[in-house]
């Protein structure tokens, strides 16, 4: 597109969302990100990218450890988990998911674990004697010290410092995918502890250990201004258009 910030579209999980081109598209959080010994990031992808690699979601900088991956290659999805040392667990969910459909995935980290769940459901699982993780950014669209640049949707991603439970998951999952007003530009989330006026309360869910939150296109000054995409979580690690 020629343009480093993603496009702003609507048809997504809630509300707006951002497209990804494929080409030069990503999204930078300002800070780094510290890794803990439990954590969760979940995230919503529409996409019919057959080619290989390309990432929506990348926990790193330009270098190849850590980082915490989620990535596309011929239809099927990966995870991956690597810590300063490179003890890394890779997962590979069965199935195809490009096929234009939104699907939400959601990978955990308990201690030595790591689970990579698919709408809502457990998909695959690992584990490895992890060791130390240094903080890093966080990218929407690529991977850049490979360069591996995602084309499709991107929608609603939040990362906690806790475990969440199975239950949690699908909770989260279910909450997100029959709310009231799918599909709906106009329609806002939020969770139970984040207090912005300018949002609408469409449902409650146990947001203790919430430290970052992109809905990626649903609030007032979001990506209209000044090439960002805010931070809800209420720690301010807004992410930027990249080049």
């Amino acid at each position: 597109s020629g343009n480093t910030t993603a496009a702003m579209v609507r048809d997504c999980v809630v509300g707006k969302c951002l497209n990804f081109d494929g080409t030069d598209d990503r999204i930078t959080t300002a800070n780094s990100l510290a890794y803990s010994n439990e954590l969760t990031v979940s995230l919503w992808v529409r996409t019919t990218y057959a080619g290989s690699e390309g990432y929506p979601f990348d926990w790193n900088s330009n270098t190849f450890a850590p980082q915490l991956d989620l990535w596309f290659a011929s239809g099927q999805v990966g995870a991956k988990l690597r810590d300063d040392a490179s003890n890394q667990v890779i997962l590979v969910a069965d199935g195809i998911y490009n096929d234009s459909v939104w699907h939400s995935f959601v990978m955990v980290r308990n201690g030595n674990n790591f689970y990579l769940y698919v709408d809502g459901i457990q998909n695959k699982s690992g584990s490895v004697g992890f060791g130390a993780f240094t903080s890093r950014p966080i990218n929407l669209g690529d991977y850049p010290v490979l360069g591996r640049p995602f084309q499709g949707s991107v929608d609603s991603v939040h990362v906690f410092n806790r475990t969440l439970s199975a239950s949690e998951v699908w909770e989260l999952y279910t909450l997100e995918y029959n709310r009231t007003g799918r599909g709906n530009q106009g329609f806002v989330q939020n969770f139970t502890n984040v207090s912005l006026a300018l949002r609408a309360k469409n449902y409650s869910f146990n947001d203790s250990g919430l430290v970052g939150w992109w809905d990626l296109g649903d609030s007032s000054d979001n990506e209209t201004a000044a090439n960002k995409t805010l931070d809800l979580s209420g720690n301010g690690n807004d992410g930027t258009g990249v080049s």
